[in-house]
């Protein structure tokens, strides 16, 4: 019931024979790319009702946050958002190194910072 017919054939070349590796990608390559692939996170998108709407979320959510860390809270939810943000501001702080986005990012902490801010306002 089984002929040759249904059979597939593969064939792997050996090493003596006319076999070429594909270019591995360099390490530059990769990180141009993520670079452009960061930048391309950071930017403000091209529609102005987004724009608007993304700078007041920037400015309202840690509004909202601060003001929910000033109620009463338990140390270990404390400890645990304080470790959050130190390894968020770890991040941050190796962004800034990419030049592309300091700017764009250095306007986005400041509208974290006027949220924060706003939230300590009476």
């Amino acid at each position: 019931m089984s002929d040759d017919s249904d059979k597939i054939v593969v064939e792997v070349p050996n090493s003596s024979g006319n076999y070429t590796q594909l270019p591995q990608a360099t390490q530059s390559d990769r990180l141009t790319e993520f670079r452009r692939g960061v930048e391309n996170a950071i930017a403000f998108p091209e529609n102005f009702g987004d724009v608007i709407y993304e700078c007041l979320s920037m400015v309202t959510i840690p509004a909202l946050l601060m003001s929910i860390w000033l109620q009463p809270l338990p140390a270990f939810i404390r400890l645990a958002v304080l470790l959050l943000l130190i390894i968020g501001a770890t991040g941050v702080w190796h962004l800034f190194a990419i030049p592309e986005i300091r700017g764009l990012l250095s306007f986005r902490v400041f509208l974290i910072g006027v949220g924060v801010i706003l939230a300590l306002l009476p």
